[in-house]
């Protein structure tokens, strides 16, 4: 199998429980227009950070106002200042692509001019373009300062006006020593912005400091000095294994000595060397307890589902889908025993969230959760299982390659649910929330891909089902642009193309 099988077959697959056309809504996604963060000017500060910003520029709006944000070299931003997002007054039409007939299913044309966009304050008419033939013009619905936010969220200035981000502070003040409030993946490999005050623990200020194939986060794992603060370099974590993602970070439990919480599965370690079975162990140790995070997080959203009012079909593929995850990370933890030469299992996952979560909080962590980070695993665990040769290993990938997708699935039904539940205003948000983090997917996309290399031990790994660095991270890149994107689309056009029939 080959990677472009992989993604053919999960399109279809999604595309079929979805009820969207393969082949247009859900081909390969090439760009989302009106992002970005404007232009750049002057200077900034670094203070004095363990990872100063390096050649900064303030961040400016549509017609060069000041927005508080600063960008530094590698792409980190930081917040000097609390300031009103610019939102300058557009009276220019979003053109409508030449030939374009929305009643024929080519394109859509929501909106002309921003004053078509009221149903919620601050709206944008913006061009977007979908690969495969799918322009047209959305509307986009921005904030204009943290007061517009929710609680533990800042309004993060871009062209535009602003998005509403998860933060642990608010501004530069609020850090001490010099440090910055800087922003940092909210999940590898999901994609997302949250910001936080570096520390003297951190590894790293952008993705640009990190290993290929890792991107900076925080640490949010329990039992790590810095927990929750520091900002360290972290392989994707929704990649095998639904995130449970917790004020907007990744959080897992602890590995220690235990003998119960494994499956029978026993791979062949005779033949490894001392090497081999160590990184065997890290990774398949790492794998298990993302899958033990995944049970919480599909526990967290059947709660979510009944405070939604959501149908049976949901709430039963929820309560089957905790199954399925305890079996991977049984399964998983088998594995890395085995590597290890002891038992290993999860210790005590801290899974307090301490805010409450909005319904806006909620659909945009099961998309970044199920819509990204099960469709990536999905696919992931499609190829791993293309070059695994070990029987157990390859056991357990099966399992994970075909329950993934349907959780994935999952996740996509729950999102196009609520597009069409008839709660117009959550319906607004969750649009919203799918073409904001669709830009976040696309740049992260880009940001992903490398080339995919092949050497003697990686071959040795993959036959235990664990894939090359450079090869994960082009599986995200293109699963991020060729499924999630232009899937978020679709649903979005299904949604936009019922409104005239509704009202």
């Amino acid at each position: 199998m080959t990677l472009r099988t992989s993604l053919d077959t999960f399109r279809w697959s999604l595309s079929l429980a979805l009820g969207i056309a393969p082949l247009v809504g859900c081909g390969g996604a090439t760009s989302i227009d009106g992002g970005g963060t404007g232009g750049h000017g002057g200077s900034g500060g670094g203070g004095s950070a363990r990872f100063p910003c390096e050649n900064p520029e303030p961040i400016v709006g549509g017609s060069g106002e000041p927005t508080g944000f600063v960008q530094c070299k590698g792409g980190a931003i930081h917040r000097t200042a609390k300031q009103e997002c610019p939102f300058p007054s557009r009276s220019a039409a979003c053109p409508v692509p030449a030939n374009c007939d929305p009643a024929a299913g080519g394109c859509i044309v929501q909106c002309q001019l921003d004053s078509d966009c009221t149903d919620s304050p601050h709206g944008r008419c913006v061009g977007e373009s979908v690969g495969g033939g799918l322009p047209g013009c959305y509307c986009s619905y921005r904030c204009l300062n943290d007061g517009e936010c929710g609680p533990g969220q800042i309004c993060q200035c871009d062209a535009l006006g602003g998005t509403c981000v998860d933060a642990k502070c608010t501004t530069d003040s609020e850090c001490s020593d010099g440090n910055l409030c800087t922003s940092v993946v909210a999940s590898p490999g999901c994609g997302g912005v949250r910001f936080a005050c570096q520390t003297s623990l951190d590894e790293c200020l952008s993705d640009a400091d990190c290993p290929s194939g890792r991107q900076c986060a925080l640490n949010d794992t329990p039992g790590v000095p810095g927990s929750g603060t520091a900002h360290v370099c972290m392989a994707p974590t929704c990649a095998i294994g639904r995130p449970f993602l917790v004020n907007g970070a990744p959080r897992l439990a602890p590995c220690v000595e235990r003998d119960d919480f494994r499956s029978a599965l026993l791979p062949a370690v005779e033949t490894l060397d001392e090497s081999a079975r160590e990184t065997l162990r890290l990774r398949w140790t790492e794998i298990a307890l993302m899958e033990h995070a995944s049970v919480a997080a599909f526990a967290r959203f059947l709660q979510d589902l009944f405070s939604f009012g959501a149908p049976a079909e949901l709430v039963e593929r929820t309560v089957a889908a905790m199954g399925d995850e305890t079996r991977h990370a049984k399964d998983a933890f088998a594995l890395a025993s085995a590597y290890a030469g002891k038992g290993l299992g999860p210790g005590v996952l801290d899974a307090a969230d301490d805010r409450p979560r909005s319904r806006r909080e909620v659909v945009v962590t099961t998309i970044l959760e199920g819509c990204i980070g099960e469709t990536v695993a999905a696919v992931e665990a499609a190829e791993a299982l293309a070059r695994a040769a070990d029987p157990a290993v390859r056991t357990a990938l099966a399992r994970v390659a075909q329950e993934e997708s349907r959780h994935a699935e999952l996740a996509w039904k729950f999102v196009s649910w609520v597009l069409s539940s008839g709660d117009s205003e959550l319906a607004a948000e969750t649009r919203s929330a799918l073409l904001d983090v669709a830009r976040g997917a696309l740049r992260d996309a880009g940001k992903a891909r490398g080339p995919v290399s092949a050497n003697a031990d990686g071959e040795v790994l993959a036959a235990h089902g664990i894939l090359d660095d450079a090869l994960r991270a082009e599986i995200r890149a293109r699963a991020l642009s060729e499924l999630f994107v232009p899937c978020a689309m679709a649903l979005v056009r299904v949604h936009d193309e019922r409104l005239p029939r509704a009202a």
